[in-house]
C-alpha cells in the first residue's frame, strides 16, 4: 500500500479526462487474506454480547461494555451473560483445529476444576487443562494461544460465578465436578 501511494499521480486530471478514475482507484483495493476476513466476522458477532445499556430516558442507547480487555468487558455488572458467553466471546478464529464449542467446553472445564480444587481425587487443573490443549493441538503456538487464552477465560468464570450463583444454568456447569 505505502509504494501504492508514493505512486499516486500529484494532478489526478488525466485519469479523469480519460474516464478512468474509477479503474485508477481501483487499484487501492486490497482483499482480505481468509484469516481477516474471520477475524472480522468473529469481532461483528462479539459486538452483541457485549453491548450495554447506558443513558436514561430518550437518551438510552446501546454501547459497548467498558473495559481495556475482553474479560474486563465481560465482568461489567450491566451485562447478563449466558453460561457459554464468556468462553464463546473469547474464542478467536486464529485457534485453528479448535472449534468454538470445545474451547468454550475447556474453559468452563477448567474454571469447573479451579473451583473445586480441593475436593477428593482432583488434580492440578491447570495440568488437566494443559494435557487437554496438547492432545488438541498439534501445533505448539495455537496451543499456547489456547492456554493463555481458556486460562484467561476460566478466570473470568470464576470472577462472574458468584453473580449467578442460584441459576440453575450457572450451578449445573459449576456446582460439581
Amino acid at each position: 500500500m505505502k509504494n501504492l501511494y508514493k505512486e499516486v499521480d500529484t494532478n489526478l486530471k488525466l485519469p479523469c479526462m480519460a474516464n478512468q478514475f474509477k479503474q485508477y482507484m481501483a487499484k487501492f483495493n486490497t482483499k482480505l487474506n481468509s484469516d481477516a476476513k474471520k477475524i472480522e466476522e468473529t469481532v461483528n458477532t462479539r459486538i452483541p454480547q457485549l453491548l450495554v445499556a447506558s443513558g436514561r430516558g430518550r437518551k438510552q442507547q446501546s454501547t459497548i461494555s467498558k473495559g481495556g480487555n475482553l474479560p474486563e468487558k465481560l465482568t461489567n455488572p450491566q451485562l447478563t451473560l449466558s453460561v457459554r458467553t464468556i468462553g464463546k466471546v473469547m474464542w478467536s478464529p486464529l485457534m485453528k483445529g479448535v472449534s468454538q464449542n470445545t474451547f468454550v467446553d475447556g474453559a468452563i472445564g477448567l474454571a469447573r476444576q479451579r473451583l473445586h480444587r480441593n475436593k477428593p481425587n482432583m488434580g492440578d487443573p491447570e495440568a488437566t487443562f494443559l494435557a487437554w490443549v496438547m492432545n488438541l493441538c498439534q501445533d505448539s503456538n495455537i496451543a499456547n494461544l489456547v492456554i493463555a487464552t481458556g486460562s484467561a477465560a476460566a478466570s473470568t468464570y470464576l470472577e462472574v460465578y458468584p453473580d449467578y450463583t442460584g441459576n440453575n444454568a450457572w450451578d449445573a456447569a459449576f456446582g460439581s465436578p
